[in-house]
């Protein structure tokens, strides 16, 4: 019975030793352009390159985007759409002089040839660019036997992998804010129709009468005209000599 003991230590300890040692290799990101594939291939080949055994890729996630590495290789400006409420300056063509409502301010229709917008702007632009993405992995090893049984020991298979590829030409759109003041280019002129151009004349003194104060460009000295023209006195106690 002692012999027999130690046959069947002897042929236990065979069995083990037959066994390839395989040490594990932590997360790996592969070569830009080293596919999966190919990175499995070369972390296997180092531990015994006559084991016979292989290796696939398995368990390959979704590829994201790598943060950071997105590169514009062209860009094309589609629209500006500007942000705020414009400022409007340089009038001309004064006409159709009216009052809102019962109002003593006098309104008119004007042209202005200038417009800022003080918040900026919105552009918007087709792109082309380069960007890397990132495909998670794992290897799984294993081998095949001459009877066709695959041998797939627990433990060989390594994870946390990661292959790294480069697109180009991937098309998008991208949008930019523009801090203001934004002047648009070649805006021409823009017809306003209700400007407010004389601000009735207030007494600063009791018993007194005021001035007519002109707004956006408008001389106050043709407030008076403009008054008549929007349909006669001014309706208030504020009434001009």
């Amino acid at each position: 019975m002692k012999t027999k003991f130690l046959v069947m230590t002897a042929l236990v300890c065979t069995t083990v030793l037959a066994t390839p040692s395989f040490a594990v290799p932590p997360p790996t990101q592969g070569e830009p352009g080293e596919t999966p594939q190919e990175i499995c291939d070369r972390l296997l080949q180092p531990n015994n390159p006559n084991s016979k055994f292989q290796t696939v890729p398995s368990n390959i996630g979704e590829p994201t985007e790598v943060p950071g590495s997105q590169v514009i290789t062209s860009q094309i400006l589609v629209s500006v759409t500007p942000v705020g409420d414009p400022v409007y300056s340089e009038f001309s063509g004064y006409d159709n002089f009216h009052r809102n409502g019962g109002s003593p301010n006098v309104w008119a229709s004007a042209t202005a040839d200038s417009v800022v917008y003080p918040d900026g702007s919105l552009e918007l632009y087709d792109i082309l660019y380069d960007v890397d993405v990132a495909t998670p992995f794992g290897c799984d090893v294993f081998k095949v036997n001459p009877n066709d049984n695959e041998v797939d020991p627990a433990g060989l298979e390594s994870t946390g992998h990661t292959a790294i590829e480069t697109l180009t030409d991937v098309a998008g759109q991208l949008e930019v804010a523009v801090p203001g003041p934004y002047i648009p280019p070649d805006s021409g002129s823009t017809f306003i129709e209700n400007l407010l151009v004389c601000i009735s004349p207030d007494a600063t003194t009791r018993g007194k009468p005021g001035d007519w104060r002109g707004m956006h460009g408008f001389a106050a000295a043709d407030c008076p005209a403009a008054s008549i023209a929007a349909g006669g006195t001014v309706p208030s106690e504020n009434n001009p000599d």
